[in-house]
């Protein structure tokens, strides 16, 4: 039986960057305390851009349970929808509710300008997560705290090609089909890069690259078209955990399922497994998908202990 490599991009912020204007944010230089300086709570809006994933709603998860009342936040939560035009409105009105920082999860990279200058304008700091926006002007937010996906791209190819000569694979033989994840999102775009960069490199066959928008519908949708138009895969390279599921789904066989979803559970290094006829590298460094959240709650503390120092 023909074996099946699924390589899975988990959306997990393992390879972390935090970006602060000219200035880099470190855990000493915050002061975790549950009095914020003003003496009142810290109001921020979050607007994520949706729920496309058990990483994204377990994120949102995060967010809600860190900055609570009990460490003197109000946090107003908008849900995006996977839409930007419902990201924007979510920020127009943080903005006319006057709080006191923005945290932005941005559904794509491009057309945020306008509304970024709008919050630069009421003086209010924004903190972009996870995805990067692309603007003009880079002032126009304060702070990014999110992931390399090109790297994470490389990382995951480069695990492929010692893969393939451990087992004395031919890279003429490799036959891979990328399913994407949301068109013109950062993570998107370096995740694609980083396997059509290896696919140069190497001598790859990429058979096709397929939208399957970070979720599982359409990556299960898209997986079962591409069984049926190729039947020489080799290779499904996902960029998210929830879009590998449909590899699953359009190959039945339950045990698989279940031990698939056990091992996910159960994973939090990076482990190869291999089960059935397919295989499968996971890197789970955090089930409860806290990466970022800390980060994000230093960069608030700092801003507003660098605010009040200054008074």
């Amino acid at each position: 039986m023909k074996k099946i490599i699924v390589i899975i991009m988990v959306l997990a912020l393992c390879i972390m960057a935090i970006s602060c204007g000219n200035h880099m944010v470190s855990h000493e230089e915050t002061v975790r305390t549950q009095e914020p300086a003003s003496g009142k709570n810290i109001v921020i809006g979050f607007s994520q851009l949706g729920a496309e994933s058990d990483w994204r709603s377990a994120n949102t998860e995060s967010m809600k349970s860190t900055f609570t009342a009990e460490n003197g936040y109000e946090m107003i939560f908008e849900d995006g929808q996977q839409k930007q035009s419902n990201q924007i409105t979510a920020i127009r009105m943080f903005i006319q509710q006057e709080v006191d920082y923005i945290v932005l999860a941005p559904v794509t990279e491009k057309g945020w300008d306008t509304v970024l200058q709008e919050a630069k304008d009421a003086g209010i700091p924004v903190i972009i997560v996870d995805r990067m926006v692309d603007v003009s002007d880079e002032n126009l937010f304060t702070c990014w705290v999110g992931s390399n996906f090109e790297l994470e791209g490389k990382k995951a190819t480069e695990w492929l090609n010692q893969y393939i000569k451990k087992e004395g694979i031919s890279p003429e033989d490799i036959h891979i089909v990328n399913i994407q994840g949301t068109l013109g999102a950062s993570a998107q775009i370096g995740r694609t890069k980083g396997l059509a960069d290896a696919a140069r490199a190497h001598g790859w066959d990429l058979l096709a690259e397929v939208n399957g928008d970070f979720t599982q519908a359409k990556g299960r949708e898209v997986m079962k078209s591409l069984l049926t138009l190729y039947h020489n895969i080799n290779v499904v390279y996902c960029e998210n955990d929830n879009e590998a599921f449909s590899y699953l789904y359009n190959k039945p066989n339950r045990w698989l399922n279940k031990k698939f979803f056990e091992e996910v559970e159960h994973n939090s290094v990076q482990r190869n497994t291999s089960l059935y006829n397919a295989m499968f590298t996971i890197d789970r460094r955090n089930w409860r998908f806290k990466n970022g959240i800390d980060e994000i709650f230093d960069v608030i503390n700092y801003m507003q202990n660098k605010k009040y120092s200054s008074v």
